[in-house]
């Protein structure tokens, strides 16, 4: 299967999960929706990223991974001080 067939599976297991999730009303389908569609869907776009990375840069690898390790940290911490 390819890359972009990948991200495609990805990402509708994880917006389907988002859907399904307005629909739950107790605990069991809440772990459902999030645990295995969104874990799902969220593993699928990880691997699909990195794999991608990987293929794409080849002379600047190291820090092509640790500026995309920075990008998807900094997001939690803006949010966190906003908030606070």
């Amino acid at each position: 299967m390819s890359l972009r067939k990948l991200a495609l599976v990805g990402a509708t297991l994880y917006n389907s999960g988002v859907i399904l999730l307005v629909f739950t009303n107790s605990i069991e389908p809440f772990f459902i929706c999030v645990g295995l569609l969104q874990g799902a869907g969220i593993g699928f776009i990880y691997n699909v990223t990195y794999t991608i990375l990987n293929e794409y840069f080849v002379q600047k690898r190291l820090f092509a991974f640790c500026v995309i390790q920075t990008l998807t940290g900094k997001p939690s911490c803006i949010s966190i001080n906003s908030i606070f």
